[in-house]
C-alpha cells in the first residue's frame, strides 16, 4: 500500500535509514512538483468545500452542510485514485456525507425536501450504488470505517425489510472476502494496519451480533464467530450475541403483550360504546313514550273539555231527539216535531188541569182531539219501526 512507507517509527530506525527515507521523500517530492501546480487548485477546492461543510455540520446546519458535501462526494473518488487527496481526507469526506444521510433518514432532526429524501433512500436501500463505487471505482479496497457507517445507516432504519437485509449480508460477505485477501491477520502487514483491522473487527461485530440476529441466524452467527481468526475477542462477541438474542426475544414478547393489551382495550371500548348506545336508545325510547303519553293526555283533556262545553248548550229536546228519534224519518223536520211536541204538552196540560176538565163543553172536544192525536202517533210509530 502507498501509505505504508509513512508509518515508520523514526525512534526505532537507525540514523542511516532515516536519512535514506528522507532522501527518498525529497526525490518523490521533486518528481511530483511539476504536476502539483496543476493539481493544487483541485486539492484546495475540495478541501475548502469539505471544511465549509464540516463547519456547518458542527453548527447543526445540516441541510446547508449536505448541499456542499454532495457536490464533492463523487469528485473525491477520482481525486483519491489520482492521489490528489489522501486516504485520510477521503475517509473524512465520506464519513461526513454518511453521517448526514443517517441524520436525514433515521434521526428526524431536520426535514429535507421529499424528492431529495426519496433519492437518498433509493441510493441506500433500492440500489447497490455505494457498494459499486467502493468495490469497482476505487483502485484500492475502501477502509472498513466507511463500510461500518454505511451498514449502520441501513440497520438503523426501521423500514428495512428482510430482502434488503439479505442483500446487505451478501455485500458485506463480498467485502470481507476482498479485505481478508489483502490484510492477512498473520503476516507482517497486520501490525502496520492495526487500525484498519480494528475497524474490520467492528464490522464483524455488527455483522454477527446485529445483522445475522435480525435475520434470526443465531446458531450460524455463533459458529462463524468461533471460526473467524479476525475476531479479537470471540467470547465477548458471543456474549453480545446472546444478549442481543435475549433483547430481541424480550422485545418480541413486549410487542405481543402490547398488541394483546391494545386488542383488550379496543374490546372494552367497543363494549362500553355499545352499552352507551343501548342506554341512549332506551333513553330516547322512554322520552318518545313520555311525549306520546303527554300528547294522548292532552287530546283526551281536549275531548272532555269540548264535551263539557257542548253539553252546557244542549236542551232536553235535543237529548230526546238524539236518543229516541235518531233514525226516524218522520222527525227529520224540526218544525213539525216542535209543533207535535207543543200540542202534546198542551193537551197534557189541559187534560190534567182541574178547571178545564170540569167544563163539559170543553172536555169532549179535548178528549176527541187527544184520541185522534194518540191514534196518529201510534200509526206514525208503527210506520217508523216497519
Amino acid at each position: 500500500m502507498n501509505g505504508n512507507k509513512h508509518t515508520i517509527n523514526t525512534h526505532e530506525q537507525p540514523q542511516e535509514q532515516v536519512q535514506e527515507q528522507s532522501l527518498e521523500d525529497s526525490i518523490s517530492s521533486l518528481l511530483s512538483q511539476v504536476s502539483n501546480d496543476s493539481l493544487n487548485f483541485e486539492y484546495k477546492s475540495i478541501t475548502s468545500s469539505f471544511k465549509k461543510s464540516a463547519k456547518l455540520f458542527i453548527n447543526k446546519k445540516f441541510l446547508d452542510s449536505y448541499n456542499i458535501i454532495k457536490t464533492i462526494i463523487y469528485e473525491s473518488i477520482d481525486l483519491k485514485n489520482q492521489n490528489i487527496i489522501s486516504e485520510y481526507e477521503f475517509i473524512n469526506i465520506w464519513s461526513l456525507y454518511f453521517n448526514l444521510l443517517d441524520i436525514f433518514l433515521n434521526k428526524s432532526i431536520i426535514s429535507i425536501p421529499k424528492s431529495e429524501k426519496d433519492s437518498i433512500y433509493q441510493k441506500l436501500f433500492k440500489s447497490n450504488e455505494f457498494w459499486n463505487i467502493f468495490q469497482n471505482q476505487l483502485n484500492q479496497i475502501v477502509d472498513p470505517k466507511l463500510i461500518v457507517l454505511l451498514v449502520l445507516i441501513k440497520l438503523n432504519n426501521n423500514e428495512i425489510d428482510t430482502d434488503e437485509l439479505q442483500n446487505l449480508r451478501q455485500q458485506i460477505d463480498l467485502y470481507m472476502v476482498n479485505f481478508t485477501s489483502i490484510y492477512n491477520i498473520n503476516d507482517q502487514l497486520a501490525e502496520s494496519n492495526h487500525e484498519k483491522l480494528q475497524s474490520f473487527n467492528e464490522l464483524l461485530e455488527i455483522y454477527h451480533v446485529f445483522l445475522l440476529s435480525k435475520l434470526n441466524e443465531f446458531e450460524e452467527s455463533e459458529y462463524l464467530i468461533n471460526s473467524n481468526p479476525y475476531i479479537f475477542d470471540k467470547i465477548e462477541m458471543i456474549s453480545k450475541l446472546y444478549q442481543t438474542k435475549k433483547d430481541i426475544e424480550e422485545s418480541i414478547k413486549k410487542q405481543k403483550e402490547l398488541k394483546a393489551k391494545k386488542i383488550e382495550e379496543l374490546r372494552k371500548r367497543k363494549e362500553l360504546q355499545q352499552k352507551e348506545d343501548e342506554e341512549l336508545k332506551k333513553q330516547k325510547e322512554f322520552e318518545k313514550q313520555q311525549k306520546e303519553l303527554i300528547k294522548s293526555q292532552r287530546n283526551h283533556n281536549k275531548k272532555i273539555s269540548k264535551s263539557i262545553t257542548s253539553s252546557k248548550d244542549t236542551t232536553i229536546f235535543e237529548i230526546i231527539k238524539k236518543r229516541f228519534f235518531k233514525n226516524s224519518q218522520l222527525l227529520q223536520n224540526n218544525q213539525i216535531l216542535f209543533i207535535i211536541f207543543t200540542l202534546i204538552s198542551l193537551l197534557l196540560f189541559v187534560k190534567n188541569h182541574k178547571i178545564l176538565t170540569l167544563n163539559n163543553k170543553i172536555r169532549p172536544i179535548l178528549t176527541n182531539i187527544w184520541n185522534k192525536l194518540n191514534t196518529t202517533l201510534k200509526m206514525a210509530f208503527q210506520v217508523t219501526y216497519m
